[in-house]
């Protein structure tokens, strides 16, 4: 889940289109053989990466402990994992390159387990925090919102100075 103090705008989970991998053709003489890439991490119902030297998508389904990718250099697009939660299509993620090398060993750490981030900015007289929940990479994640009754309690916090207790909160959905 996602929840925030200050509240910009509301959650926004969009379709993410896939496109179909066509592998160009190896210059003559050399044989391009794909190497396997391990995945640190688990719970990945489905994955889709995409090849910056082909600006195209290639998706696995379930993709378990590894996966087998050409060499080459790839960004994490879409990732859903088996609870529900999603890559939040609203980070910036967008930049997070990794290289698959036919060296190897080659090794992408993506989906379970997710940890809890709590980041704080100044603002003057104000402090704003924001909970997050991300991946081992740091990318993050949101889960569709619980509706009703289901929706478990947003967490809480606490601001110490000293070892004394100055302020507490939960944050709020949004």
């Amino acid at each position: 889940m996602r929840y925030s103090k200050c509240v910009i705008g509301r959650g926004v989970c969009a379709a993410i289109a896939c496109l179909v991998l066509i592998p160009r053709p190896a210059p003559a003489g050399a044989e391009v053989v794909p190497v396997e890439v391990a995945i640190d991490g688990h719970s990945i119902a489905q994955i889709t990466l995409i090849a910056k030297s082909r600006s195209s998508g290639i998706r696995f389904d379930s993709p378990g402990e590894t996966i087998k990718l050409l060499p080459g250099d790839y960004r994490v697009e879409q990732v859903q994992l088996t609870d529900g939660h999603m890559l939040n299509p609203l980070s910036s993620h967008g930049h997070d390159w990794f290289r698959v090398t036919a060296e190897g060993p080659n090794e992408l750490t993506v989906g379970a387990p997710l940890y809890p981030s709590v980041t704080t900015r100044r603002h003057g007289g104000f402090i704003q925090m924001e909970y997050d929940t991300v991946d081992g990479a740091g990318r993050s994640y949101v889960k569709p919102r619980d509706v009703g009754n289901d929706r478990p309690p947003p967490p809480t916090f606490t601001v110490s100075r000293g070892g004394e207790v100055v302020g507490s909160g939960s944050f709020e959905y949004g």
